[in-house]
């Protein structure tokens, strides 16, 4: 009989829950198996603001002024990209959401929107103007409601916004005539990222479960040192022997993801485990994001070649992603996201 053929204890209602759990979990494997990644490139080609998605040219404009698309993410179904547009020789901050646009500042002055956070339903945008006498401030537009932090500055540039639980966060790079200094603003209010050094760098920030990343870098004893601060405190990427710096971040359950360089060449580190990848020879690299996606890791860069001139490099897993691979200078990127479908 059938029923001898069978382990003590285990009926046929057993057996037939055992066969519907293993069903199950085949099914969630093979649908697993089955996402795929969209890759979302979003800069310039010709000074015209340009997306690809996986390869292919989806401009955001319509071609007939200068414009450049400087940061973007993906929200539930939704695309969101900022930068700014040229109009009458005034960059206008520019926001599109599904290719739909809309003008942030009114052309008065020169705006750019650098970056970009969603939390829950409201959109925050940040960046920075420059008025008619050449003096900078920095902002964000909550819902497109502009809310300014600081004025009156020589030169700022703002690399990064993120939001947790109701603080605010922006980091930027402020130049004054004796310094350089990488600076975060929490509600508006400025700090260093590095005390004590005189020059240093925040490029960028993140969040994932309430904890803080900035990313940069600080001079010391000559020697420019590559770093993240978690929550405030510093973490040290190179041994100060040769000039590095960290220039994108993210963080996922799996560990901290960043992207920099080492004497100019590109560089990446999991968990503060450094690995390189290859550039063009006679190039100098930076890298402007980082981003992971299951298991897949995408990087991207900015090169200059011995004359200055300006082209694009990224890699997946280490390998250069066609039609980014260095070889067409009127690509400038400013980055890149994942949707995962």
């Amino acid at each position: 009989m059938v029923s001898k053929l069978l382990p003590m204890n285990l009926n046929f209602s057993t057996l037939f829950l055992i066969s519907v759990i293993a069903m199950f979990c085949l099914c969630c494997k093979d649908e697993d198996s089955s996402l795929t990644n969209d890759l979302i490139v979003f800069g310039s080609q010709a000074n015209v603001g340009m997306t690809w998605k996986n390869g292919n040219q989806v401009p955001v404009t319509d071609g007939g002024k200068n414009s450049d698309v400087l940061a973007g993410l993906v929200s539930g179904s939704d695309t969101h990209l900022v930068g700014y547009q040229v109009t009458n020789g005034i960059r206008v901050a520019k926001y599109w959401k599904n290719g739909f646009e809309t003008s942030l500042s009114d052309g008065s002055i020169n705006e750019e929107a650098t970056a970009i956070a969603i939390s829950g339903t409201d959109i925050y945008i940040a960046g920075h103007e420059r008025n008619s006498n050449g003096r900078f401030g920095i902002k964000y537009w909550k819902n497109g409601i502009p809310v300014i932090l600081q004025k009156d500055m020589a030169f700022v540039f703002v690399t990064g916004i993120a939001i947790v639980g109701s603080d605010i966060y922006l980091t930027g790079i402020e130049s004054k005539q004796d310094s350089v200094i990488g600076k975060y603003w929490k509600n508006g209010l400025a700090r260093k990222v590095d005390q004590s050094a005189q020059i240093s760098y925040a490029w960028g920030i993140t969040s994932f479960e309430n904890d803080v990343y900035i990313v940069g870098s600080s001079i010391k004893n000559g020697i420019e040192v590559a770093k993240y601060w978690k929550n405030g405190v510093e973490n040290i990427l190179t041994d100060g022997l040769s000039n590095a710096k960290a220039t994108a971040i993210t963080a996922t359950n799996n560990g901290i993801y960043i992207g920099g360089d080492i004497l100019r060449s590109p560089v990446y580190w999991v968990n503060g485990k450094l690995n390189t990848l290859n550039s063009l020879p006679n190039h100098t690299t930076d890298v402007n994001q980082i981003a992971v996606a299951r298991e897949d890791i995408f990087v991207s860069a900015l090169i200059y070649d011995s004359s200055g001139k300006t082209s694009s490099l990224i890699w997946k897993n280490g390998e250069w992603q066609e039609p980014f691979t260095g070889m067409n200078n009127e690509i400038k990127i400013e980055g890149l996201f994942i949707i995962t479908r």
